[in-house]
């Protein structure tokens, strides 16, 4: 349980469990959910993309296999739009999730399931850690949660909506259910409120991914590739000046603060130069083994450019090199559904001129299409760079501050 203000935060991956309910032969089903507590407050979110959109009701399900509590807990229906997406977030009590007297930290996985005379059909289903109970989960106990102890935040269409300037007239109110008069609404800030981007937080030792809100909703930029502001010291060439006679054994102290003017001057080349400092010791050593790509995504400039394999979900769990596994492969387990189709991904160290990191990116590969784009730019991937060595095929990225635990979004 959270008993301080800590947020704890899990993604648990979403992957198909029962064929048939693409809504595309070529599209396979992908998704998360999300389960964050801070304080006493837990919030539940779900999200799905590519599902089949028919009569029969979609429910998100949270599966609960601790030894104390092995039930599975059905959350309610979630609405499916006409492209096949599906977004819905719930709030509870952390030591109420549902209603029903359970704590958060019971929660062991997530799932999407189709109702069939009053049995679940789980269409889509993922663990935490990627770790399935080792007994029959689906012949768990089905309750279904409290609605009279629940907040629930669904996106739905913008609809107008008409009110009676004069409410306390009751007779205005028999004579007509429709508006008299139609008022002008204002737009809500909560109408707009931006969708929040992934993060990873310093603090926790499991390498969980947090999330911050944003100012603005992202906007994904497909015209041209932006880079993220980076206010930069110009450097100024040394002016030479006119040498004055000396005697000799001076000259030559003379010409070696030249030398090291003019050394200081050079710019960060990402293709042979080391990144300064014990921190870029740290970073290119999490890196070893991986395949160095010179020359690439030359548009983010002053980069060091990483190739990171992907054979299996499994291999990307592996927790041997744990430095590995919190700075490359953890962050990226929600994207796999994405990854597995090229089986890679890239890692990259944005410097400045000088060659200090500013930021860690990291890129999925795809071709610059909103279906290959990771959930449509919600987490951050909003930048696609072109691959010059792969026809269509170039990568989304997000660029991370890993100084201050938050994504940032490229901006002119």
């Amino acid at each position: 349980m959270a008993s301080n203000n800590k947020l704890y935060r899990n993604f648990i991956i979403l992957q198909e469990d029962e064929r048939g309910y693409s809504n595309a032969s070529d599209k396979t089903l992908s998704g998360y959910s999300k389960i964050e507590a801070r304080a006493e407050k837990c919030k539940v979110s779900f999200y799905a993309q590519n599902l089949k959109k028919d009569t029969d009701d979609y429910h998100m399900i949270l599966i609960c296999c601790k030894k104390d509590c092995k039930q599975i807990i059905d959350l309610g229906k979630i609405v499916i739009g006409d492209s096949g997406k599906c977004e819905m977030t719930k709030e509870y009590d952390a030591s109420n999730i549902g209603g029903l007297g359970v704590s958060f930290d019971k929660i062991c996985g997530a799932a999407l399931a189709k109702m069939k005379d009053g049995l679940p059909i789980y269409v889509m289903c993922g663990f935490l850690n990627s770790e399935q109970p080792s007994d029959s989960w689906k012949n768990y106990k089905v309750v279904k949660c409290n609605e009279h102890k629940q907040t629930t935040m669904e996106k739905k269409p913008k609809k107008d909506e008409c009110k009676d300037d004069k409410k306390s007239d009751k007779k205005s109110e028999k004579k007509s259910d429709k508006c008299e008069e139609k008022c002008e609404h204002k737009k809500r800030d909560d109408d707009d409120k931006p969708v929040e981007i992934s993060s990873i937080s310093k603090e926790d030792n499991d390498g969980e991914v947090q999330e911050k809100p944003r100012g603005e909703e992202v906007n994904t930029e497909e015209s041209k590739v932006e880079e993220p502001k980076i206010e930069e010291s110009k450097i100024e060439e040394p002016k030479i000046e006119e040498v004055p006679y000396v005697p000799r054994e001076n000259l030559r102290g003379k010409f070696e603060d030249y030398e090291e003017q003019i050394e200081a001057v050079k710019e960060f080349d990402p293709d042979v130069s080391d990144i300064r400092g014990s921190i870029g010791e740290y970073f290119e050593a999490v890196s070893d083994g991986f395949q160095r790509c010179k020359g690439k995504y030359k548009e983010v400039k002053f980069t060091k450019w990483y190739k990171v394999p992907v054979n299996d979900l499994y291999e990307m769990c592996n927790m041997s090199n744990y430095n590995k596994y919190t700075l490359a492969y953890y962050p990226m387990l929600n994207y796999y559904p994405y990854i597995k189709k090229h089986g890679y991904f890239m890692l990259g160290y944005k410097c400045d001129s000088e060659g200090n990191l500013k930021y860690i990116v990291y890129g999925v590969p795809g071709k610059k299409d909103k279906d290959e784009q990771p959930y449509d730019g919600k987490t951050g991937f909003v930048t696609w760079v072109k691959d010059k060595d792969v026809d269509d095929v170039g990568c989304w990225l997000m660029f991370y501050d890993y100084k201050n635990s938050t994504v940032v979004v490229p901006m002119q």
